[in-house]
Order: C-alpha cells, then sequence, then structure tokens
C-alpha cells in the first residue's frame, strides 16, 4: 500500500466509505494493539448498523492484509482469521445536516491524530477546514508548478514484489 514498512509504524489511517449515503468514516488500525478504532461524524437511527457492516468487513480482512506485510509472530493460519477488535470512539464533534461535511470531518480527524492531538470534543467548524485545506492544496500544487515536478516523480520508488512461485504440478489446464 505504502512505500514505508507496515513495521516501523503503529497506526494506519483508512478512510472508509459507507456506501448507504455515500457516508466517509475514519478507521485507524493501531498495529501495536491489533485493534481498530472508528471515528464516525455521523449518528443518526439505522446509520450504525450500515457503519458497522464495512468496518467488520476490514475488521475480518485487516489482519490477514498485516501478517502478509509484517507477520504476526504466528505460523497458525487461524490467526491470521481472528478479526481485529473494534472501538467505536464516542465524544467526538459530529456534522450537523451537512450530509457533505463527513469528508471533511475525516480529514479533521486524521490529522489532529496523526499529530497526537486530542480531537476537539465539543464543536469542529468544517467551513473553516474546508478554507484551509483548500488552501493547503493550493499552495502545493503552486509549489510544484514553481519546482517544475510530476506527481509520479514524487513518490519514493516502490519496493518490487517477489513473484510467487508455483508448483506445476498444481497447475489444471482448461481447455
Amino acid at each position: 500500500m505504502a512505500a514505508i514498512p507496515w513495521n516501523t509504524i503503529d497506526n494506519v489511517f483508512i478512510p472508509v466509505n459507507v456506501e448507504y449515503k455515500n457516508h466517509w468514516v475514519l478507521a485507524v488500525l493501531s498495529l501495536i494493539d491489533k485493534h481498530i478504532y472508528v471515528y464516525d461524524s455521523y449518528r443518526a437511527a439505522g446509520h450504525k448498523y450500515h457503519v458497522r457492516e464495512e468496518i467488520q468487513k476490514l475488521a475480518q480482512l485487516l489482519p490477514m492484509y498485516v501478517s502478509m506485510e509484517i507477520g504476526n509472530g504466528s505460523d497458525d493460519a487461524e490467526d491470521n482469521n481472528i478479526a481485529y477488535d473494534v472501538t467505536y470512539v464516542e465524544d467526538i464533534p459530529q456534522q450537523g445536516s451537512n450530509f457533505l461535511d463527513c469528508g471533511i470531518y475525516l480529514l479533521a480527524f486524521a490529522e489532529y491524530l496523526s499529530k497526537g492531538e486530542g480531537i476537539p470534543v465539543k464543536y469542529l467548524d468544517s467551513k473553516l477546514h474546508r478554507i484551509r485545506y483548500g488552501a493547503l492544496l493550493w499552495e502545493y500544487a503552486m509549489k510544484k508548478m514553481k519546482d517544475g515536478v510530476v506527481s509520479d516523480n514524487e513518490a519514493p520508488p516502490r519496493r518490487m514484489r517477489t513473484p510467487a512461485r508455483i508448483d506445476n504440478s498444481q497447475l489444471v489446464v482448461i481447455d
């Protein structure tokens, strides 16, 4: 997924799209305690069910992916199939009636958490964050233009994956 080896980090920030109402939530995978923390800026009747449905898929899939990336210290394949525990974080700002703010809330939550700051409990000014993020993107685009940088060249080179070895005795020919 990224050029940074997973065994060197503590947390992975995962934006999750909940197709029901096209809503975004932030899932933070703690590689330290093998736990998923979910930050959802919207609460309404029936909403939590759809979020839980998406997060449970992630909780089932991530152990297998993480064990492929960094290993889990166990050779037992069953350990790779144990879903991570999930905590739905309470006491975080909730978006108002504007359903388009969930992306801004997700970005703000990720920003606060990545800086090690607590998320403000009472209020998050989505309009202010939207303006600020727009200004940051504009500044970044201007810097790239000034420096003549092309996006593909900015990213560090990805490590080459070793192709899986296939035992020819296991191949089946279908005519």
